[in-house]
């Protein structure tokens, strides 16, 4: 094949990019639609089913992060005869042509191409070859996957391709992949590898510390025993690493759960934590208040003019559900049960925080309604309070490194302590809540007073064990744990799905966002979503707080209603807009709001170009808010 040479009468040859021993790559031009696409030449018309294995297994990976495949073409004489698959091109290059990056750039990369697994390991492919060449770069940054030449169905010892031999590459493959016997789990080894060369430049240490590299040989061994050693500093990522690179593949996260440990390292988990956690100004204020009774101001108005956005209510009218009649347990055996009634805070007991400090109490009415918080007050200091938080997320929890207690059944997951935050993770073992999981986080926020980190754990595992304790007894006797007391009133956020609130023409105003794929948490609260061309993402959920200020950000009015526009409010490259829906009284009587909380987060991004896109999506979400 020469340049200038035509494939089928429609693609124009233009240059030679590669020839990786199993068909040579050029980039041409489509004469027909006018764009340059990237095309891979099989051997020949006997090629033709290894070439269709290929394509299939790339086409059931249709996502946002993988290449995509236009189509195959078959041409069965003259000088360009052969199986060619026709792929988009993508102009900036592959992985291997960066230079070592920062950690939290890394794990952004790695997050979107964990995506791209997770939608192959669904429909039954393993790539089997994940590396920094087989991830090419777009040139606004956004990863895509490529080369499914090496790719097993999950469950076979066969290559899609009929008749290879499995291939891969030494440095970033998993010990069973060496061995013969790929698994889903080997490509989020092979994931960890490709970050750990992104951040550091090798894929491994090599050499045995006296000068000396790894031959061939031993470096095979070491792959297919798994004993590589990867020791250089990952920052942020090196919790996540280790977890995805354990020798056993039944002992690593699956792509799903890689994906949220390196969204945490990124600081892009969580919305619910970042926004707000320990930092809102004056929390505290509202939290020490004299408890008193819970008086909700808002009339009880009927529900049936809102009840269409609450999920899976499109057409029931009938209002919000009650709490479960007696605690009675669901048909499905779920301990949780509704997710709209279920209450966090009967998952914690105050009183066992005595031996920590002067006085803990709950706080039932901050932040989203996932959530529950215990304030302990340390003695004689007048600074903020330890904060212990329950929150209920949806998922199961990424698998962790550390050991696994048990209490009552539940499965307690030690995470290594961080900063002035310590964290436990509950597992509960029944198949109807094996989508939901509870996390608990003690936070110092100032720890100067808290006894550093130990404490910090010792608290985080009182909380855990508290909360381990109630659910195994709702377990025992066949019963969800208790419900909202009161229950919230029909014109609380609690009942809405946030998810309705922006539908596609509304996100619209962001460049290239994802409005079929949103992650939604738990009881439908907590909604965010990703941009496939850009760097950018959007968070819309809900918050209690004390009523705003100007303090608070710059006033507005969106959609008849009070508004608070922060830039950076949650960090760099950030821009959050507040919206106050209704005002109530809290437990201790004091005013509270029940807020929209909209975030626009983008990599070099204008600081105007995020604020606008964040009033403007935040003002089309208010005017879907009822009326009250």
């Amino acid at each position: 094949m020469r340049v200038g040479q035509l494939v089928g009468d429609r693609y124009r040859l233009e240059e030679l990019i590669g020839d990786e021993g199993r068909g040579e790559v050029w980039l041409a031009e489509d004469g027909q639609l006018g764009r340059r696409v990237v095309l891979k030449r099989g051997g020949g018309t006997g090629d033709r089913s290894r070439l269709l294995g290929v394509a299939r297994a790339q086409a059931k990976a249709t996502h946002p992060h993988v290449v995509t495949l236009y189509g195959v073409e078959f041409v069965d004489s003259g000088p360009d005869s052969g199986c060619w698959l026709v792929m988009e091109h993508v102009t900036g290059g592959s992985l291997d042509r960066q230079p070592p990056m920062a950690p939290e750039r890394a794990a952004r990369i790695g997050a979107q191409i964990a995506r791209a697994l997770e939608a192959l390991h669904a429909n039954g492919v393993v790539h089997c070859d994940v590396k920094p060449a087989n991830v090419v770069i777009t040139d606004d940054g956004t990863p895509k996957l490529t080369d499914f030449d090496s790719a097993q169905r999950t469950g076979s010892s066969e290559t899609i391709s009929p008749d290879r031999p499995l291939s891969y590459t030494p440095d970033y493959a998993a010990p069973e992949v060496v061995n013969g016997s790929p698994v889903p789990r080997s490509d989020v080894y092979s994931l960890a590898a490709m970050l750990y060369k992104a951040v550091t430049g090798v894929p491994h240490d090599e050499g045995d510390g006296d000068g000396r590299e790894d031959d061939a040989t031993l470096r095979g061994w070491k792959v297919s025993h798994g004993v590589l050693r990867r020791e250089r500093d990952t920052g942020p990522l090196a919790a996540a690493l280790a977890a995805m690179l354990r020798r056993r593949p039944d002992q690593r996260p699956d792509a799903a759960a890689a994906r949220r440990l390196l969204e945490e390292a990124a600081g892009r988990r969580g919305w619910r934590r970042r926004l707000g956690f320990l930092a809102a100004p004056g929390r505290y204020p509202r939290a020490t208040a004299a408890a008193g009774t819970a008086l909700v101001t808002a009339a009880a108005l009927t529900a049936a003019w809102f009840w269409w956005l609450a999920p899976g209510g499109d057409d029931d009218r009938a209002g919000p559900p009650g709490p479960a009649p007696g605690d009675g347990r669901p048909a499905d055996g779920s301990v949780i049960g509704d997710e709209r009634t279920v209450d966090p805070c009967s998952l914690t007991d105050p009183g066992e925080f005595g031996r920590f400090g002067e006085s803990a109490r709950q706080d039932r009415d901050y932040g989203n309604f996932d959530r529950c918080d215990v304030l302990v007050y340390p003695q004689g200091d007048d600074g903020d309070p330890i904060d212990v938080q329950v929150e209920f997320d949806a998922g199961p929890p990424p698998e962790s490194p550390a050991p696994v207690r048990t209490f009552g059944g539940i499965g307690i997951i030690e995470e290594p302590p961080e900063g002035d935050e310590c964290v436990r993770a509950l597992v509960l073992p029944d198949e109807a809540d094996r989508d939901t999981s509870i996390w608990i986080y003690a936070d110092g926020g100032d720890a100067r007073y808290s006894g550093g980190t130990d404490t910090l754990c010792a608290m985080a595992d009182v909380a855990a064990r508290t909360a381990s304790e109630t659910l195994g007894r709702a377990r025992a006797e066949q019963r969800t744990v208790p419900r909202r007391e009161p229950p919230a009133p029909d014109v609380s956020l609690l009942w809405l799905d946030a998810c309705r609130l922006l539908d596609a023409q509304a996100l619209e105003t962001v460049p290239g966002i994802d409005a079929g794929d949103p992650d939604v948490d738990f009881g439908n609260w907590d909604c965010e979503w990703y941009s496939t061309t850009r760097d950018i993402e959007v968070g819309l959920r809900y918050d209690r707080h004390q009523p705003l200020s100007g303090d608070d950000g710059t006033a507005t009015r969106l959609a008849g209603r009070d508004a608070f526009v922060s830039p950076e409010y949650d960090g760099e490259d950030t821009c959050t807009v507040r919206v106050e829906y209704r005002e109530y009284r809290d437990e201790n009587g004091q005013k509270a709001v029940e807020l929209l909380y909209l975030t626009v987060e983008g990599d070099d991004e204008p600081q105007d170009e995020l604020c606008a896109m964040a009033t403007d999506l935040a003002e089309t979400a208010a005017g879907e808010l009822p009326k009250v």
